[in-house]
Formats: structure tokens, sequence, C-alpha cells
């Protein structure tokens, strides 16, 4: 929870209810039973109006002889655990006919933030503001109410199912979005985070599996309908539908008729797609803009790149049993490790990154394929991957002469490449 104003209770009820104030925090699960827990709760949310003692009764001492004695002594001992914590406060009044939360003690509440960006996220129109108001919304809503304060009392329960509406309404949205920009990482982060909140929404999967495969991301989205044809099964106990299992056969099918391919193979479909207007959103389309800008600068003699291909194996048995999705994101982490602030990488295929390194001398690509091939050795075990590395010139034989007033370019290794016009 991000805390900007120390005079200002800051309330987070979605995942783990907890109350942070002036460098304090409280989880009221653990500092007090689930019954007081729930009645500060409801205190805190209607705290611009007087909870009145027989509502509160009605819900919190349904079976008391005497309700408003000991609706008084609930209240009493939630006063006394939070001036355990904050002995200057008094949070909670008491009003004629009923108690209410202090209106002197402001309170920012992570449900009525979202309910602000979710208004503004469903008006909005333009993509690009939609994604950014999507990812808050997607960041704030952190999990589900707790389960056992849903079981027990009915008006928790329904504002968790509205939230959990709002956010399967909201996701296919933003998932739509994000992959007509292409940004995959994210698409992974929010497909995730689908099913450990475990919606029971089987269109929402859906749509989130065809979004993992629309961004190549064929594996990722095999797992996901397995997880998904499991969770109708066994939690749901319910059948998984057609389209779920059509969706299961493709994405089979795409992970495994992915082929690995060669450099050469490589090399020449980046050459085929050679567009300088490609919209920079995704981490391929990025390596392919720069190395269309590296083959141009090489052709005209202005710079020297070499580009480094990795693949991993798929028939090998990886170090310490690691299934190759996961190999992938560990090397995705650990190859910066081995390069320079210049080099350029990404990954290609479901078992292939590509790296671009610009050089001035020929064993400068040499050391940084030397460097990689031990962080790999280290990570992988000997044998259960290859490199290819060659010089951009050779990649392709039409070399032309620089024509004058040419851009120039300079590298500086520690700045990456730097263009300007010569005169």
């Amino acid at each position: 929870m991000m805390h900007t104003d120390s005079n200002t209770v800051d309330v987070q009820f979605f995942k783990q209810f907890t109350i942070c104030y002036k460098g304090k925090t409280m989880i009221p699960r653990e500092a007090m039973p689930l019954r007081r827990s729930a009645l500060l709760a409801l205190l805190i949310i209607r705290r611009d109006s007087v909870c009145t003692v027989s509502d509160l009764s009605e819900i919190y001492c349904p079976h008391s002889k005497k309700p408003e004695g000991a609706l008084r002594n609930l209240i009493y001992r939630i006063r006394s655990a939070l001036s355990d914590v904050w002995p200057d406060d008094t949070f909670i009044l008491s009003r004629t006919g009923g108690y209410q939360w202090n209106p002197k003690i402001p309170v920012r509440m992570d449900t009525r933030t979202f309910d602000t960006l979710y208004i503004q996220f469903l008006e909005t129109e333009e993509i690009d503001t939609r994604i950014d108001l999507g990812l808050q919304l997607f960041k704030i809503y952190s999990g589900d109410f707790d389960k056992l304060a849903q079981s027990q009392y009915e008006w928790i329960q329904q504002r968790s199912a509205y939230y959990r509406v709002c956010m399967v309404k909201l996701l296919k949205t933003l998932a739509d979005d994000l992959v007509s920009r292409q940004r995959a990482a994210e698409v992974e982060t929010i497909a995730l985070s689908a099913t450990t909140n475990q919606y029971v929404d089987e269109g929402l999967h859906q749509k989130l599996i065809e979004s993992l495969l629309a961004c190549r991301l064929f594996t990722q989205a095999e797992s996901y309908c397995r997880w998904l044809i499991d969770f109708l099964r066994s939690d749901l106990e319910i059948e998984p539908s057609e389209a779920t299992f059509d969706l299961h056969a493709k994405a089979i099918a795409a992970a495994t008729s992915v082929q690995t391919r060669s450099l050469i193979a490589i090399l020449g479909e980046l050459d085929a797609v050679p567009s300088r207007d490609r919209a920079l959103y995704c981490e391929l389309g990025i390596f392919k803009k720069m190395y269309d800008i590296a083959m141009h600068q090489v052709r005209f003699h202005e710079s020297q790149c070499d580009i480094l291909l990795v693949t991993l194996d798929a028939a090998k048995h990886l170090k310490n049993d690691l299934p190759l999705s996961t190999a992938m994101a560990r090397i995705k982490k650990h190859l910066s490790k081995g390069l320079r602030p210049c080099d350029i990488y990404t990954q290609y295929a479901f078992n292939q990154f590509l790296i671009l390194i610009p050089v001035r001398v020929a064993t400068e690509g040499a050391q940084v394929e030397k460097t990689i091939f031990r962080i790999l050795q280290k990570r992988l075990g000997k044998g259960t991957f290859t490199l290819e590395r060659q010089h951009l010139s050779e990649c392709n034989p039409l070399i032309l002469p620089p024509p004058r007033g040419m851009i120039d370019l300079i590298h500086k290794p520690d700045r990456g490449l730097i263009f300007f016009c010569s005169n």
C-alpha cells in the first residue's frame, strides 16, 4: 500500500483488510476476531453517516438476548485494539442512536479509488489511456476480499461479487487493448493473476488464452488451458465448453509446431520486414526496429554490429530439471548480466533469444559470446544450448559505399547508438 499523507488513514480492503496511519500498520483480522474486524470495516465504509444500533445489532449480534449491550461491548473492544496502536486518536464516536467513524480523521480507501478509476476506464475511448487506467486498476485490485468474512457476512459477499464482475469486464477489454499494442509481458502477467484469483467466468479465461496465442506465448497458453480444464472440473464441478477444448487443441498445435530456426533463416525473416514505421510496443518489435537501423548503417560502412542467436535444446535435460518455459524466463533475466548497455536482446521463439551487439573491433562480439556461454552453462548445464554469431556485413552481400551527406553513427559502448548529421 502506498502512503502519501501520514495524516490520512489508508485502508486496503482488497486481498487483506489493512489500516495504515501515521507510519503504523494494523491488520484487523490479526488484531481482533472476525466479527470485530467486519464491524470496523463497515464503520469505515459508512463513515459519512451514523450507523444505527438496530442495523449494527441485526448484522453483528443477531442471536444476543441483549443486542445493544453486546454491540457496545464489541465497540469497546475495537476501540481498545485501535488505541493500542494509535493511543492519541479517537476513531469511533458514539452518536445518538448509533456509532460513526470520526469525520475529522480523513480516510482513503482502495475501493473508492478503484470506483473512480473504473468509471474513467469505461468512459475513455483512447486505447493507450484506457491501457494506463486498466493497469492501475489491475494493480489496485490485489485480490478478493477475505473468504471467511464473505461466508459469514452477506454485505461483504455482495461487495466482493461486485468488484469481481468489474474485474472480469475490465480484464476482457484490457486484454484486447494490450494485444492491439503487442504488449505480451503484461498479457502474461494478467493471465497469471486470473488463474491466481480463480475467476469463475470461463469466457474471461478463454479471452486471456486467445490473447496469449495472439502474442505468440504458445506454451503459456497451453499451460493455461490445462489449468482451466482442471479448475472447471475439480473446483467448480462443471464440464468445460467445446470452445475451451478447441483453444487447448489450438494451443498444443501452436506450441509444438514452432520449429527451431537457423540464424540465417531468422535473418532472412528480419530482412523481409524492414519497415521503420513499426510501433515500438513489444520487445520483438523494438529489436526489429534496431536491427533495421543497424543493418542500414553497416551497409554504408558507418558502424559494425554482430548478431548472436541463443538456442535452448528442447530435447536436452536442463539443469535442476527446469521446464523449458521456466528456463527461458530465468535466462531472460540473467542474460543482461553478460551484456553491455549498448547491446539489445529479445526473445524470438519459445526457445531462442537474439542479441544485437554493436562492436568497434571483432574481438568485442567474441567476448560477449564467451560471457553469455559461461552464464548459460552455469544456469542450464553443458550441451543444453547452442550459440551462433555473425557479423551483419556477412548476413547480406549488398554492401554499398556511403553517399555524401549521409547520417553518421558514433558507437559508444557505455551509451549505445548515437546519431548525428554530418556536414
